[in-house]
C-alpha cells in the first residue's frame, strides 16, 4: 500500500477514475500490504481495491489471492487460465 511516488491507495483511486472517465472494464487490483489493521483494509475496499494480501507471503498465497481477485471480478481463476494454456507452476 505504500510505495515511493504515491501509496496504493491513491494509486487505486486513480485508475478507478480512469476507469469511470475513459469507461474501461475494470481492472482487478490486488493490495499487498504488511499492515493488516481494518483500517487499511477499509480504506483500500473505500479506493477501489478487489483483495489484500499480507506480506510476507508464499506462492501459495499469492496464488490463491490472484485467484480470489480474478474469480471475484468475474474473470476466470488464475488456475482455469493456466490449465487452458497447459502452464504448470511447479
Amino acid at each position: 500500500i505504500q510505495m515511493p511516488v504515491k501509496s496504493g491507495i491513491e494509486a487505486t483511486r486513480e485508475i478507478r477514475q480512469i476507469e469511470e472517465g475513459f469507461h474501461l472494464s475494470h481492472c482487478p487490483i490486488l493490495l499487498v500490504t504488511s499492515h493488516d489493521d481494518g483500517d487499511h483494509i477499509n480504506e483500500g475496499q473505500a479506493a477501489g481495491g478487489d483483495g489484500f494480501l499480507k506480506k510476507p507471503f508464499t506462492s501459495e498465497g499469492l496464488l490463491g489471492a490472484l485467484d480470489r481477485v480474478l474469480i471475484g471480478a468475474n474473470r476466470m481463476g488464475l488456475h482455469s487460465v493456466l490449465n487452458a494454456n497447459q502452464v504448470s507452476l511447479r
